[in-house]
């Protein structure tokens, strides 16, 4: 049966959205078996029709965009604020103190004795738990040595008991018009003859380890051993491997070496 390309055009809609009756449906699919012009007019159908919701997929998709461009925008300006407000804030920042000296009442001196070659040596113990990555020391306005243990702003609680907060130190004297050389190494610390005493920890807040005219224990051989080949760790402080630095004390001192327990 012929059936006018005008009908058949008049059905498409309702057979592209397959809510025809299934004669109209039977009637329009022999018709495009023949006819070319409603075949193509069906094909223009389907892409007008599929076009509207590839439209609506990009302004999803650029919505999406949006949103997202606009929360990284949003995190950039929160961003910005806060480097200005550092900037703002950066000379007072500069004049908060970097380091903290810590409480002499958490210095614990101890084993302080004098070598045979007038060298002294000592243990230092910080018993505050934490770790300590700076040790400072110089000749203050009142002609002391000081040896300063600082702690950074946040210092973090320690996980063991090898650190720069528990070790050995030593010093000697040299005679500052003449100034001889150390060719052993024996001496970490040159310090001036002028020096009257010498302190860990900070003037007006620090443990006395020796004074002019005080009369020191002699060192015994275990600790003389020791300071053979002894190198002050704060040399290489960036390098030390504190195992093999413990090791090698507690193999030269043996029941000598400091213990936690004998902290009071």
């Amino acid at each position: 049966m012929s059936v006018p390309c005008q009908l058949i055009g008049d059905l498409l809609p309702l057979y592209y959205d397959q809510v025809c009756s299934d004669d109209s449906r039977v009637l329009v699919e022999e018709h495009l078996k023949t006819c070319p012009a409603c075949r193509q007019a069906l094909a223009d159908l389907r892409e007008q029709m599929e076009h509207p919701q590839e439209d609506m997929e990009g302004m999803r998709e650029a919505q999406g965009t949006w949103k997202r461009s606009q929360k990284k925008s949003f995190w950039k300006g929160i961003l910005l604020a806060v480097i200005i407000l550092l900037a703002a804030a950066s000379p007072l920042w500069l004049t908060l103190p970097k380091n903290q000296p810590v409480p002499a009442e958490d210095i614990k001196i101890s084993q302080v004795c004098q070598l045979e070659d007038g060298s002294i040596v000592f243990h230092m113990y910080i018993d505050d738990g934490k770790e300590l990555n700076n040790l400072d020391f110089g000749v203050e306005d009142d002609g002391c040595f000081y040896i300063k243990p600082m702690h950074s702003i946040i210092e973090a609680d320690r996980e063991s008991e090898q650190g720069l907060f528990n070790l050995y130190l030593g010093f000697y004297f040299y005679d500052q018009e003449n100034r001889a050389d150390d060719p052993e190494g024996k001496g970490n610390w040159r310090i001036p003859d002028s020096v009257p005493a010498v302190y860990v920890g900070t003037p007006g807040d620090a443990v006395l380890v020796w004074e002019k005219g005080q009369k020191l224990p002699a060192a015994s051989p275990a600790m003389e051993r020791m300071m053979e080949n002894y190198r002050d760790p704060l040399i290489n402080i960036m390098y030390i491997d504190w195992d093999q630095y413990y090791d090698r004390i507690e193999r030269a001192l043996g029941d000598e070496v400091f213990q936690k327990e004998d902290v009071q």
